[in-house]
């Protein structure tokens, strides 16, 4: 009966040590995956940081880069006009590629053009003022997609009167002029077209 009883006290000292064997295992491969899940997580953290930082450097550069251009390619400024404002302006799109990108300027008029075809002019020559700089830099503003917008205004007094843009597809200019009724109120359209 002794014996017996030692083959049961022994078959369960063997099964609890097991039992830990077994749990050690099964704990320490649970913390092996959560740390290859938080290595994963601060890998892609580290990813997203780098594309927000290479977005907020084209996002920087470019609109600074891009009045710099324009003001020294139009110094002294025609008469008329009043200043540039350039709005959301990258060169450098990160994973799409370098060069690939957009830029927005509005001519903004410290009078009133003397009608659609000054506005149109004024715009196509500073989307052309744009384009010579890109390729200044060894852009091809075609092969690269990158797609220049320039809006003819008059902020200050609430009024747009088109826009001069820079199809990369077809590589030429087109004008389109700002309609209130079709476009609505001049306002909204500044700040949709402008961003």
């Amino acid at each position: 009966m002794l014996l017996k009883l030692l083959k049961y006290a022994v078959g369960a000292f063997v099964f609890l040590i097991l039992l830990v064997v077994v749990i050690n295992v099964v704990v320490s491969s649970a913390e092996k995956v959560r740390q290859g899940q938080q290595a994963e997580a601060a890998k892609q953290a580290s990813k997203q940081a780098a594309l927000d930082a290479a977005f907020s450097r084209a996002k920087a550069d470019t609109p600074k880069a891009v009045l710099e251009a324009l003001t020294k390619a139009f110094t002294p400024m025609p008469d008329g006009w009043g200043a540039f404002n350039v709005g959301k302006s990258m060169l450098s799109v990160p994973l799409v590629g370098d060069g690939t990108g957009v830029i927005v300027v509005s001519l903004d008029y410290a009078e009133p053009p003397s009608g659609e075809d000054q506005a149109e002019r004024d715009t196509r020559k500073v989307v052309g003022g744009i384009l010579d700089w890109l390729r200044s830099l060894g852009k091809e503003p075609r092969e690269q997609w990158i797609k220049v917008r320039v809006i003819a205004q008059k902020s200050d007094a609430g009024e747009v009167y088109g826009e001069s843009s820079y199809d990369f597809q077809r590589d030429l200019v087109e004008w389109v002029k700002y309609d209130p009724e079709r476009d609505g109120p001049a306002e909204k359209w500044i700040e949709t077209r402008s961003e």
